[in-house]
């Protein structure tokens, strides 16, 4: 496959949030109980990919971006998703930039949900077939 994955798309995301909230911890993994108020987790919803043409294939990384702080109102919850709009609507990844391709929020017990996709084109590599020149032949005779 190509030079994309899974995991280069979320050090991306990871990366994004933590330029645009620099005084918020961003984690990778679920946090624990003892995580200190704001943080925010890139968790991956899934990834899904279908086959375009040939070994074309189209592949797309649906983000939740959980925002937690410690009293949350409404309104600064909404400050942020319109920050996570502007941040995330492109991200860099591996000397490339994605853009998403649909953008939402949703504030869901006090916690800001940013939904972010993003669509990768990816193409299997063919294996190079054997050359003529080098097959080896052997002779003998059958019994």
């Amino acid at each position: 496959m190509s030079a994309i994955s899974v995991n280069l798309m979320r050090d991306g995301v990871i990366a994004a949030l933590e330029a645009a909230l620099p005084d918020v911890d961003v984690l990778g993994e679920p946090a624990a109980e003892s995580q200190p108020l704001p943080y925010c987790y890139a968790k991956l919803l899934e990834v899904r990919q279908a086959q375009e043409r040939g070994n074309r294939f189209r592949r797309i990384h649906a983000f939740d971006v959980q925002y937690t702080e410690e009293a949350p109102s409404n309104e600064s919850l909404h400050l942020v998703a319109e920050q996570l709009y502007e941040t995330m609507l492109t991200i860099a990844v591996s000397g490339g930039t994605y853009r998403s391709s649909e953008l939402k929020h949703r504030i869901v017990g006090n916690v800001l949900h940013f939904y972010a996709s993003y669509v990768c084109h990816v193409v299997l590599q063919e294996a190079t077939p054997t050359l003529m020149q080098t097959l080896e032949q052997e002779e003998g005779i059958k019994p």
